[in-house]
């Protein structure tokens, strides 16, 4: 008998999710669930060793057209993204893994790409190469390296560019800013992401005409960030 999973595809058309947080804080998405007992350290296989054990497969995962809407009745806050599109490929826990997919957010499309070399060492905890790859009408992120579940979370180089300042924090803020000191940016570093810590060495930062180069540290660990 032999163990295998597969799904040649599997596809959410038009889905429609709501995240609300009540008048006292509490989150529709936070549900009460009972502490498990320890689990023993012989006990027990991972998520990676289980799918590998059950040939697990996944030929295409797809969201058609989907929304995402979040209210806040305490402070009123209310956000949307609309016209969710996202294809995620993996054949199987040993292959590549890949999510490319696109939303609406106040008006612009932003476009996300991710992959990971390796997803069952992702999944164990063991680090693997990859990258992601933000893309809006204002700005543009992306980073390529290596990355992992725990530890050192990613580790890699990071590039950022923004042409239009006032255009990108009008798009986030809701506000027209009509000018700013500066007009655009671009920003590239090796970056290490572990938790509690960020760390940017040989940064050069690009305002206009202004350059800036160094290394940054920022502590998240305490309870306000320290640089």
């Amino acid at each position: 008998f032999e163990k295998r999973f597969e799904v040649a595809q599997f596809v959410l058309q038009q889905p429609e999710i709501l995240l609300e947080k009540s008048l006292d804080g509490k989150a529709n998405w936070v549900f009460d669930v009972p502490e498990k007992p320890a689990a023993s350290k012989a006990g027990g296989d991972s998520a990676a060793d289980v799918a590998r054990a059950y040939g697990f497969k996944l030929g295409e995962f797809l969201i058609n057209k989907g929304k995402v809407s979040y209210i806040d009745h305490a402070t009123g806050a209310k956000e949307t993204l609309e016209d969710i599109n996202v294809a995620v490929t993996m054949p199987d826990i040993s292959s590549e893994a890949q999510v490319d997919g696109t939303v609406t957010w106040r008006g612009k499309k932003v476009q996300i790409v991710f992959h990971a070399e390796k997803p069952a060492s992702l999944i164990g905890g063991e680090p693997t190469p990859g990258g992601l790859s933000v893309k809006a009408p204002d700005i543009s992120f992306d980073f390529n390296g290596s990355l992992a579940s725990k530890g050192v979370l990613a580790s890699g180089d990071m590039t950022a560019e923004v042409k239009s300042l006032p255009a990108l924090v009008s798009w986030i803020s809701g506000s027209v800013v009509a000018d700013m000191p500066y007009q655009s940016l671009s920003f590239k570093s090796k970056a290490k992401l572990s938790s509690g810590q960020v760390a940017l060495t040989g940064s050069t930062l690009t305002l206009d005409d202004l350059t800036l180069t160094g290394d940054v540290t920022l502590d998240l660990s305490g309870a306000k960030p320290a640089v």
